[in-house]
């Protein structure tokens, strides 16, 4: 959506520099802009769709700001999804109710279109958006992201993420860490990322303190070299992740402050691993926006899209989290005594002496 309002911003500026005949008000053409992936490991769905504006005299980036200009009306639109194998429809409702990160689009109110059901992963849905006031219909399909198995790391597995005894490594150099897993049927794109869990006091160690983590996004766009021609993916094809200990210590280090009032320590079995797979249509979207790049590509960019009468991707994905990683000795020691964290003020649970 972002890059939408980029477009639609240069695409006025360059209407503004030019000498034209014509009047860019005139025979307006409805446009959809539809963001959704059904997630069958979930139980609600959720669709995002705006409408694409152009302002004669404001500013695209000014025009976004507000939510009447690139939002429907209520009950304007109908959004529903149609089951392949049987033919079921189930409709969308209004949801006003979560929150929208800051950006370039007005914050509030921020307009999904939500649906409270799980959804089977061995299936495919048709999607419909009608605006009941025009008569104005876009389509797309997908077939869903199934369920797949993580191999590594296992849940009684201690990781090693440390800073110290370098040596040790082959040539002196870290080893990474590899994170497993078989590619799911309809599968194509993976993002993977580990979340590291602590406790936290201001002041007085006193109670069991506020649990809270931070995630690091290691993997994004990840495609295993096994699956460069399959389409549709069978499914069952190992993918491999990758990151080095050393890059984790230093993003907790990036996203924590260091206070001498706050007290940290790890949770027992302190790592998250969160995996997530994105279907075909969401593949070549990712794909597509990243083509072309470059100083020698002069041309502009093509906005991918399978929405059938406007813009956007339906896709589908699947996520699933190995929780209760552990880790070992070395990597507490670091945690505590490495020169990344240890202004962070984290007890850990052996006996260190910080140097």
């Amino acid at each position: 959506m972002k890059k939408y309002a980029i477009v639609a911003a240069l695409f006025t500026l360059l209407l503004s520099a030019c000498s034209t005949d014509f009047d860019i008000a005139a025979d307006y053409e409805e446009t959809l802009v539809v963001y959704g992936l059904l997630d069958a490991s979930q139980d609600t769905q959720y669709i995002r769709v705006s409408r694409g504006f152009i302002s004669a005299d404001r500013s695209a980036l000014e025009v976004a700001l507000e939510p009447d200009s690139i939002y429907y009306l209520a009950d304007q639109l109908a959004v529903t999804i149609e089951r392949e194998s049987d033919g079921a429809v189930f409709t969308f409702t209004e949801d006003r109710s979560i929150a929208k990160d800051t950006g370039v689009f007005g914050v509030a109110p921020h307009l999904v279109y939500a649906l409270p059901q799980k959804l089977e992963a061995n299936d495919a849905f048709r999607l419909r958006i009608e605006n009941t006031v025009t008569g104005k219909i876009v389509t797309s399909y997908t077939s869903m992201v199934d369920s797949f198995r993580l191999t590594q790391p296992s849940d009684v597995q201690a990781f090693e993420f440390t800073t110290s005894l370098v040596s040790k490594f082959p040539n002196g150099l870290p080893q990474n860490i590899e994170v497993t897993f078989t590619a799911p049927v309809d599968g194509k794109v993976y993002d993977v990322a580990v979340r590291f869990y602590y406790r936290q006091w201001e002041g007085a160690v006193v109670g069991p303190g506020d649990t809270m983590f931070v995630e690091y996004l290691f993997e994004k766009g990840l495609v295993s070299t096994s699956l460069a021609g399959a389409n549709p993916n069978p499914g069952g094809q190992p993918v491999i992740a990758r990151y080095f200990g050393q890059d984790l210590l230093s993003y907790i280090a990036s996203e924590l402050s260091a206070n001498p009032n706050i007290t940290r320590e790890p949770l027992q079995l302190p790592l998250e691993y969160v995996y997530y797979a994105g279907g075909q249509d969401l593949y070549d979207m990712i794909r597509t926006s990243q083509g072309g790049s470059g100083i020698t590509a002069l041309e502009a960019k093509p906005i991918y899209s399978n929405i059938e009468g406007g813009y956007g991707v339906f896709s589908s994905r699947f996520s699933k989290t190995r929780p209760n990683v552990g880790i070992n000795t070395p990597s507490k020691d670091s945690l505590a005594c490495g020169q990344l964290t240890r202004a962070l003020n984290f007890n850990v649970d052996v006996p260190i002496s910080c140097n």
